[in-house]
């Protein structure tokens, strides 16, 4: 075996020490919501835990202590997935989630207790139980009000397709686990909602896409007021590219409904239109107002976080990921270049000052490894080793959980935040440093990323 390199030996170091910090659920729980970790005046009221949520509870925590027990077999760590998998157990006795979506609710539970099932082979009873729920809840919280909306032409909330709280999550789930074949029919009726989604109606006197967002749909109250007339999302997290993705995600594991292909070959050159050319630099912003769509108003670009949530490093990945699914060499060129004019900006330019997955050092070290990887580029091989090292430079022995986020206040300072979770926390940013130790990851499915 060849020697490891210094940062090798951290990251080996770093991972166990992170996992020990972790391996305990009640310690866990009881030190992210202690009052002292509490941002005492943020910009948005974000909830650092919920015990039944893959972005910020125990199934998140569960799916690194799966990743763990795959790329470090025979040492104990199967022991820490079950005492997770029976904390949630007890946890779901309680009630089940009260929402439906991958992040924040069933359809995460049952993400993580598949992805730790071992081929279906662990937690299948529960798993059975659960199933009837999400399908239920699926086709009663999301399904039914968004094809209501088709039917109208009206605009739907994205918080009814993303993929952190809408029905995108749970068509993953669907596609991906053990047993997808079993849900063949939600998978189409789903699909097929989203091929829908992509059809034109009428807002204000033109026609735009039907993924267009009301001003009342917006996420804030600051972007109310900013998107008087609304907008179109052009995040991973919560806007058209996830749709893009899903879409993608469908097509390669069979659902393959007339217009799919067209719908997706819509999405794809529409993201390009929006991209932004300035001085050469390729770039995705996270909104297009109405105005600008529709000319009323000529366009301001700008660059936004580099981020896997919004910016052009998740928009690029899943252009580049689209392109090389349906052989569109046009969109792998231009999802390549935009990727890698990320590194001719300034780094205080990319706003991405935590380690974390979600908007942070570690979605943007995953993502440039998996493009590096994919496209064969040395040069993004290199920027991810660099990324990697920048990565283990957050770390500390002292802190409860080795990480820390780093949240805005509305004094314009940061917050350090002790937070365990898997999209905003330390679990997350252990699945990114242990990826490339996998021999078939499939955790990254959860953020469109296979």
């Amino acid at each position: 075996m060849d020697q490891l390199s210094d940062t090798e030996i951290s990251r080996s170091e770093i991972v166990n020490d992170l996992a020990k910090k972790l391996s305990n659920p009640d310690f866990v729980r009881s030190e992210a919501l202690a009052k002292e970790n509490i941002n005492p005046n943020p910009i948005v009221n974000l909830e650092i835990w919920s015990d039944l949520s893959l972005s910020g509870g125990f199934p998140g925590i569960m799916l690194m202590f799966s990743a763990i027990e795959a790329a470090y077999p025979n040492v104990g760590w199967e022991k820490v997935v079950h005492q997770y998998a029976l904390t949630i157990g007890s946890t779901l006795k309680k009630g089940l989630p009260k929402h439906h979506s991958l992040f924040g609710g069933l359809a995460g539970v049952c993400y993580a207790l598949d992805s730790a099932s071992c081929g279906g082979v662990r937690y299948k009873n529960i798993l059975e139980k659960l199933h009837p729920f999400l399908i239920h809840g699926v086709e009663g919280t999301y399904l039914s009000i968004l094809e209501k909306n088709l039917d109208a032409q009206i605009p739907s909330s994205p918080f009814l397709f993303d993929i952190v709280l809408g029905v995108c999550g749970p068509l993953i789930y669907f596609l991906t686990c053990n047993k997808g074949k079993e849900f063949s029919p939600i998978c189409t009726r789903i699909v097929t909602a989203l091929i829908r989604l992509t059809h034109e109606i009428e807002v204000l006197g033109y026609q735009v896409p039907g993924w267009y967002t009301l001003q009342e749909d917006q996420f804030l109250n600051e972007e109310k007021v900013k998107f008087s007339k609304g907008n179109f999302n052009l995040g991973v997290a919560h806007g058209i590219p996830g749709v893009l993705a899903t879409l993608v995600y469908a097509w390669e594991y069979g659902i393959r409904i007339d217009g799919q292909e067209k719908a997706i070959e819509k999405i794809g050159d529409w993201l390009i239109d929006q991209s932004s050319d300035v001085e050469g630099q390729i770039f995705w912003g996270d909104r297009i107002s109405f105005e600008e769509y529709v000319g009323e108003i000529p366009k301001h670009p700008h660059t936004t976080r580099a981020a896997w949530c919004y910016g052009t490093p998740g928009v690029a990945r899943i252009l580049f990921q689209a392109g090389s699914k349906l052989k569109n060499h046009v969109w792998q060129e231009i999802g390549l270049k935009a990727y890698k004019d990320i590194f001719n900006l300034d780094r205080e330019k990319w706003h991405i000052p935590s380690p974390t997955l979600c908007h942070g050092v570690a979605g943007l070290y995953l993502i440039t490894h998996l493009m590096g990887q994919d496209s064969g580029d040395a040069e993004l091989q290199n920027q991810a080793k660099q990324l990697k090292r920048n990565l283990l430079e957050y770390y500390s022995s002292d802190f409860p959980f080795g990480f820390q986020d780093l949240q805005p206040r509305l004094s314009g300072s940061l917050w350090s935040s002790n937070t365990p979770g898997l999209l905003e926390g330390s679990a997350g940013v252990g699945l990114a440093l242990i990826h490339d130790q996998l021999e078939k990851p499939t955790w990254q499915h959860a953020f469109l990323l296979g």
